[in-house]
């Protein structure tokens, strides 16, 4: 019953989405609809994963985080310094 739907599009940072395929708890089509909402937002769906993928697969995402960060973050960094 509880959303956030709301004030999806009024997020204005870098943003990624993870999300199991198999997960019943946040099923993957919440996180699609997030994903649409959210500008600029990327998702990562993590397959044959639940709702703890980050448990199920820590090395995959693990590195999906770090990607993210190195071309999301660092390199909007990068630019706005230039």
């Amino acid at each position: 019953e509880n959303t956030a739907e709301d004030i999806l599009r009024a997020i204005r940072v870098p943003t990624l989405i993870v999300s199991g395929d198999m997960d019943q708890f946040t099923p993957s089509w919440i996180s699609k609809k997030m994903h649409r909402l959210i500008p600029e937002s990327e998702l990562f769906m993590i397959q044959h994963a639940t709702h703890a993928g980050l448990v199920e697969q820590p090395d995959l995402v693990n590195f999906r985080i770090e990607k993210f960060i190195e071309e999301r973050i660092h390199e909007r960094r990068s630019r706005k310094t230039a």
